[in-house]
């Protein structure tokens, strides 16, 4: 995990909430979600665990600086020899607030391996400041 880890809420505001005590700091939950999220040199990374789920099974949607990913899956299996019948469902809901100045131009990359979900945001590059000579 990258040593530039953001940390998207100040440790101040958790002092309220009344689960501190099964997650201390954000980075805490961050590792207990299966959630991370750095800086990389122009691009906001986003990497959510997604373990047994595939690309189909996946929704993003990124509005207003908030990104949420929805993943579900559905499996059933039945062995008539054994009279065996499963039905399992397993989701996924992450919401996080994207940190930083995004460049709205440049759609986000995804990417889906292993159970890992990728999401690369590329940074608003700011112009240099300008000398402004006097008269």
């Amino acid at each position: 995990m990258p040593s530039h880890m953001l940390q998207p809420y100040e440790e101040e505001s958790w002092l309220d909430w009344p689960f501190k005590s099964f997650f201390p700091s954000m980075k805490t939950f961050a590792q207990s979600s299966g959630v991370s999220i750095w800086e990389e040199e122009g691009d906001i990374v986003v990497e959510a665990s997604l373990p047994g789920i595939k690309n189909d099974e996946v929704d993003l949607t990124f509005e207003k600086s908030m990104l949420t990913i929805c993943a579900q899956k559905k499996e059933e299996k039945e062995d008539t020899k054994k009279k065996y019948y499963q039905k399992a469902e397993h989701s996924f809901v992450y919401k996080l607030s994207i940190p930083g100045e995004l460049d709205e131009n440049i759609e986000p990359q995804a990417s889906l391996d292993n159970g890992v979900l990728q999401i690369r945001f590329k940074k608003h590059k700011r112009s240099e400041p300008k000398k402004i000579q006097i008269r």
